[in-house]
């Protein structure tokens, strides 16, 4: 929150397609007020801004360290969310 009124906040919105619906994410600055039809969301991954930090970027950083540290072979992204989740059920959620 160091970044005041740089800080971001994400919200979603759900939008109804030919019978389909989907959610699109938005990110808004801290002054900014959000549409009526937008609900606030917090993720797990955000930079330091309060950005979501795509899951992308975060495998990517993963694949990275697992090639240059020899400790982290076979390292992958989805090994954190089993991490995660454990520690979520291990905590009573």
């Amino acid at each position: 929150m160091r970044y005041g009124e740089l800080y971001y906040r994400n919200f979603y919105r759900e939008v109804t397609e030919k019978n389909r619906v989907h959610y699109e994410y938005y990110n808004l600055p801290m002054t900014e007020d959000a549409p009526e039809d937008y609900t606030e969301i917090s993720f797990v991954c955000l930079r330091e801004d309060g950005c979501l930090e795509l899951p992308a970027t975060v495998e990517t950083a993963c694949r990275t360290a697992a090639r240059k540290v020899p400790e982290l072979e076979g390292f992958h992204f989805h090994t954190l969310r089993h991490t995660y989740t454990t520690n979520l059920l291990s905590n009573g959620a």
